[in-house]
């Protein structure tokens, strides 16, 4: 469990990121109403109180009600159906909670942590005990200065789980704002599965975010961002969910291996059960088979 330390950090930074997201819907907000002068503005004071908050600034009480009305505003709701790809797609959930976070003793709760953007930097390692089985899990930074690390943890691993957002199709990398984020999981997903040093080891992917991907698509169809242009389905979910799969698994050079595909929210905890249940499965076959205790692979 986080100390409090930590968990003061946690909250600190779900304050900023709060900030931050109202801070560019107010911007968008502003250019929409002088185009649409038929949905007026904020006040220049609320103006005012959003944008002079800064990186360290902590929602209070007061700052927080005042928040949630800014947040309530037509133009600001406005700009919310119309915004740019770099705001916060959990927003809703954070002011629908706004109460509880702007309270002096807040604490994170687990989903608040789910619905939050957290880098992870370096490698971090957990210890988890499912069904009297104890297992570590190697947390790694996806991001391309942290991928260099990865290598020297690639020889003693059981299995690999790779997580990627069904809801950046239309997002770009901040330390690349040319590169799409969902292209660049599927990019760096074929380096993982043509690693020579993890042929034999399972690969589960996970497709997260289903939820926030199924509200998005409805307003952002999948085909109008250039790089997935060719994809003709655009009208059935389930169809564009198998074409994005499909995009991940098409360059695998190790035919034999095994990729186990999940399309999740990982809000949804029952079905995480479900899914850890059949990793557990898997890298327990995967195991006796090295042994030589089984010859084929469990399917």
């Amino acid at each position: 469990p986080a100390s409090s330390y930590e968990r003061k950090l946690l909250a600190d930074a779900i304050h900023r990121q709060i900030i931050e997201a109202l801070q560019i819907l107010l911007l968008n907000a502003e250019d929409f109403c002088s185009k649409e002068p038929s949905i007026p503005f904020i006040s220049v004071a609320s103006k005012e109180m959003v944008l002079g908050l800064n990186r360290f600034s902590i929602i209070s009480s007061q700052i927080g009600e005042s928040l949630a009305e800014i947040w309530a505003e037509d133009c600001i709701q406005k700009a919310w159906e119309f915004r740019s790809s770099n705001v916060l797609d959990s927003l809703p959930y954070f002011f629908g909670h706004m109460r509880r976070i702007s309270h002096p003793n807040y604490v994170p709760s687990h989903t608040d942590l789910l619905y939050a953007k957290f880098r992870t930097a370096g490698a971090y390692e957990l210890l988890v005990r499912y069904d009297s089985i104890d297992y570590k899990f190697i947390d790694v930074g996806g991001q391309r200065s942290e991928r260099r690390k990865w290598i020297h943890l690639f020889s003693a691993i059981r299995g690999i789980i790779f997580v990627a957002a069904l809801s950046e199709y239309d997002q770009y990398m901040d330390s690349d704002p040319s590169q799409n984020r969902l292209a660049e999981s599927i990019s760096v997903f074929n380096e993982v599965c043509s690693n020579t040093v993890v042929k034999e080891v399972p690969i589960f992917l996970f497709l997260n975010k289903r939820d926030l991907f199924a509200e998005k698509i409805k307003r952002v169809s999948f085909n109008s961002v250039e790089c997935f242009s060719d994809c003709n389905e655009t009208d059935d979910i389930r169809r564009v969910l198998r074409y994005i799969r499909y995009l991940f698994i098409k360059n695998n050079q190790h035919q034999e291996k095994f990729i186990m595909t999940h399309i999740i929210c990982a809000l949804d905890t029952n079905v995480i059960h479900l899914v850890f249940h059949e990793i557990q499965k898997k890298i327990l076959w995967h195991s006796l088979k090295g042994g030589g205790l089984v010859s084929d692979f469990y399917t």
